[in-house]
């Protein structure tokens, strides 16, 4: 079970359909599982994990109202889906988890199924991999696949012309589920399940469906210095920023990467001193998260004192750091 390729640009979106029809649904953001059928019967349910080799999940499984255990379709049957806990029911467990994909994550793995039950997970499914071969489209495929589980499907959206266009159309269509279901964006996939299979796919990603992702959470904090490193195959400069300490669900982060010089400058901008409100976003990237600055909340009266000598000075005598563009960088430390 392969991972969706992932962009924060629209344009990236428009550019990959090319015009071609296309669905629009949910990116839940839960625990990513596979169910297999056979003779109608649910024989496994695995994790993605490493996308090669998944973990067995098939016991607590059994606890999830609507995933079925027997089902009609006698076929073969492979359905790829994702475990969530809906925002309604999180609610008793917030001060012990950060948030609902974590609580899923976790709460599949307990040994005790009585425990696990309590907890009221569901699964939603959003692709069919094996089975239901009379479907030539992804939207009629889902459809069917409601039918033959009984269980959600993603909601989704299959009429629009343009990505930009059905990301307002499902935003609107959807408004109750948006604040039923936890997501981390949106995947647009091409509805021709033949012409889905004819682009590809990677090591990490299949090349039919590209999901728009948006900042999983921006954190506020204020500024401490900037650190420099060199880089060992380049000898290049590489810097990162040293904050006050925040909670990142669950963990404590109080430094992320600036990168280089042309990094500093778009997202700091001409001036920056210690003290300074940071935005900080936690991302995705393959298995590893990063925390990256996302920029400097402006401070406009700061900034045009900085630009005056004077007070420049004054603040030097207070071991204040200052990054100014026309000098590229320069870091000033007074004992």
């Amino acid at each position: 079970m392969l991972s969706m390729n992932k962009t924060k640009d629209i344009k990236e979106i428009t550019k990959l359909l090319q015009g071609e029809p296309f669905a629009t649904m949910f990116k839940m953001d839960g625990l990513t599982c596979s169910l297999t059928y056979e003779e109608g019967k649910l024989i496994k349910v695995e994790t993605r994990r490493n996308g090669i080799e998944g973990e067995d999940i098939f016991h607590n499984t059994k606890i999830i109202k609507n995933i079925p255990q027997t089902i009609s379709y006698l076929d073969g049957l492979v359905v790829d889906g994702e475990i969530i806990c809906r925002k309604d029911d999180f609610v008793p467990f917030k001060e012990k988890y950060k948030n609902p994909r974590n609580f899923a994550a976790g709460s599949i793995r307990l040994l005790s199924s009585k425990e696990y039950e309590k907890r009221n997970l569901s699964f939603i499914a959003w692709d069919v991999i094996e089975g239901v071969p009379t479907a030539n489209e992804f939207w009629e495929k889902l459809e069917k696949l409601h039918y033959i589980l009984g269980s959600d499907i993603v909601p989704m959206v299959y009429a629009q012309q343009w990505p930009d266009e059905a990301l307002k159309v499902i935003k609107e269509n959807f408004k109750e589920e948006h604040n039923i279901y936890p997501i981390n964006g949106y995947a647009f996939k091409f509805n021709d399940i033949e012409y889905g299979k004819r682009q590809g796919q990677t090591d990490h990603h299949l090349k039919n469906t590209i999901t728009l992702k948006e900042y999983d959470g921006v954190y506020h904090t204020k500024l401490r210095t900037i650190k420099w490193t060199m880089g060992r195959k380049d000898r290049s400069f590489n810097s990162y920023t040293v904050f006050d300490p925040i909670n990142i669900e669950g963990s404590i982060v109080e430094r992320a990467s600036l990168h280089n010089v042309s990094v500093i400058g778009e997202i700091l901008g001409e001036c920056a001193y210690i003290w300074d409100p940071l935005k900080v976003v936690k991302m995705a990237k393959m298995n590893m998260i990063i925390h990256q600055i996302k920029k400097r909340v402006p401070n406009i009266i700061m900034e045009k004192l900085l630009r005056k000598e004077e007070y420049l000075r004054m603040l030097l005598l207070k071991n204040v750091l200052f990054v100014g563009r026309k000098l590229n960088i320069e870091r000033v430390h007074i004992e």
